[in-house]
């Protein structure tokens, strides 16, 4: 999922009683969403993301939505746990020198160093989680609603991380 050279900015995760039957329409439905948000220079994917160990053939591998913006990046999930659902998303800076900087670093090695984060980064990484959190918690308070269900329930909470 994250490349060696991005930084963790935040994430969200939730986790909805007895809607697990409904994760792949929530993921279609927030791929939906930022699609229809128009912005501009936003890319989006469908990948299957790999984590831990290859054990004799086998990883676990969970198909996620890899939405981009510049050096911005979100991952985006929904999956059946048991009976429920788990939506989940988390957001990452890219600060891989950018041209310039990894040529100069061939003559001055000290310049090899991660880029510095701009607070034009910063936006663009912000921008881009506020624009799947909303999507998230909009599909989500929809089908509860149609559900009969307290909106209520969902943490809308997002995790900063230090760095």
């Amino acid at each position: 999922m994250a490349e060696k050279n991005w930084v963790r900015i935040e994430d969200w995760n939730t986790l909805v009683d007895n809607l697990g039957g409904r994760a792949q329409e929530v993921y279609n439905n927030v791929k939906s969403r930022m699609e229809q948000r128009t912005i501009p220079g936003v890319q989006m994917q469908d990948v299957r993301v790999a984590q831990g160990a290859w054990v004799m053939g086998t990883q676990e591998t969970r198909e996620q939505l890899h939405i981009s913006f510049r050096r911005a990046h979100v991952y985006f999930g929904a999956y059946p746990y048991g009976t429920d659902l788990y939506v989940t998303w988390s957001g990452y800076v890219d600060v891989t020198p950018g041209c310039m900087q990894g040529c100069l670093a061939v003559i001055l090695p000290f310049l090899a160093k991660e880029v510095t984060l701009t607070n034009y980064m910063y936006d663009d990484i912000y921008a881009l989680e506020q624009a799947v959190h909303h999507s998230a918690i909009e599909v989500l308070s929809n089908i509860l609603s149609s559900e009969g269900m307290d909106t209520g329930i969902i943490d809308k909470t997002i995790s900063h991380r230090q760095f």
